[in-house]
């Protein structure tokens, strides 16, 4: 990229930090903006989030906010005068105003849009067993993900890949698609296409009580959840009035009834409507991961039933 740009990075998630990491060798950041820091884990300590952490290590200028209609906000952008205002899993709408300070509006995406719109696009495109998913950089406008298109990658993805590695691979993806939209947009070649809005379908968060497998659904849907939900938080099943996660499993050529646990030749298998799934990694409630051949010896399984958590 020939000429340096400027730009302001909008982010509360590591997912973003590859793409931060990325620009900041091809342009300068002139600040960050976040969340601030709140209540974290077991003892609910009040800590930063994770790119919060690595923007302070890297020196940059951070802004926090609580919503993106902040007049303080507002006032700081406006003295920055950034080329670029770049987001990605930022948990706000940009109005219009904001939008108009710097010279591009960019987000990026992790679908291939005008699919999955919304908060939770890696987890949806895998429980509707898609073959493909990608990054889309789009000029923002005061809808959600519905600006015009600039860049896209796409990516197969994998039959047994979860939601965590499926992730993973999406944030390597996201730099390459960033710096090429902003080179593009920079040189004028950019090629911006509307979304089609007949093809437009939303992704949003996970309700809870979607977590709870139901044996009675086909094999392929029950792999497909626990896929989308691991590592976390996991897909959860009742199991001798206690809770056990599944976090691994695929489909095997065996017929169990629904639910129905069989041990054969030291693997754990379940029923589902169709064809059972083997699986290979459970954690238990209040234990740490295990594989099924330690659930096989401390349990010991084999004829009993997976099912209902009761909560």
């Amino acid at each position: 990229m020939a000429k340096r740009f400027s730009f302001v990075f909008l982010s509360t998630d590591d997912f973003a930090i590859p793409t931060l990491d990325r620009l900041l060798e091809r342009g300068e950041c002139l600040a960050l903006v976040t969340t601030p820091p709140r209540p974290r884990g077991r003892g609910k300590r009040i800590q930063p989030n994770p790119i919060d952490t690595h923007g302070r290590g890297l020196g940059l200028e951070i802004i926090y906010t609580a919503q993106s209609k902040d007049s303080e906000l507002k006032v700081r952008l406006s003295e920055l005068k950034p080329d670029f205002m770049i987001t990605l899993s930022f948990p706000f709408i940009i109005p219009g105003d904001l939008l108009e300070i710097p010279r591009w509006a960019l987000n990026l995406h992790p679908s291939i849009l005008p699919q999955y719109r919304g908060p939770a696009p890696i987890r949806w495109a895998i429980l509707n067993g898609e073959q493909k998913t990608g990054v889309t950089a789009i000029i923002m406008n005061e809808e959600i993900d519905a600006g015009m298109m600039v860049e896209i990658s796409e990516t197969e993805i994998r039959p047994d890949e979860t939601y965590g590695e499926l992730r993973s691979r999406l944030a390597r993806i996201a730099p390459k698609v960033a710096v090429k939209a902003i080179e593009a947009l920079i040189d004028g070649s950019a090629e911006l296409k509307d979304q089609d809005e007949e093809k437009v379908t939303y992704a949003p968060k996970l309700a809870r009580d979607m977590f709870e497998i139901d044996w009675e659904r086909v094999g392929e849907e029950v792999v497909n959840l626990i896929r989308a939900l691991s590592p976390k938080p996991g897909a959860r099943t009742g199991y001798e009035g206690g809770m056990v996660k599944i976090l691994s499993a695929g489909l095997s050529n065996l017929i169990l009834p629904p639910g129905r646990i069989k041990v054969k030749a030291g693997s754990l298998y379940a029923g589902s409507k169709t064809r059972a799934l083997e699986i290979r990694r459970l954690k238990p409630a209040g234990r740490r991961e295990i594989t099924s051949r330690e659930f096989i010896n401390g349990f010991h399984p084999d004829g009993k039933l997976f099912g209902k958590t009761g909560g």
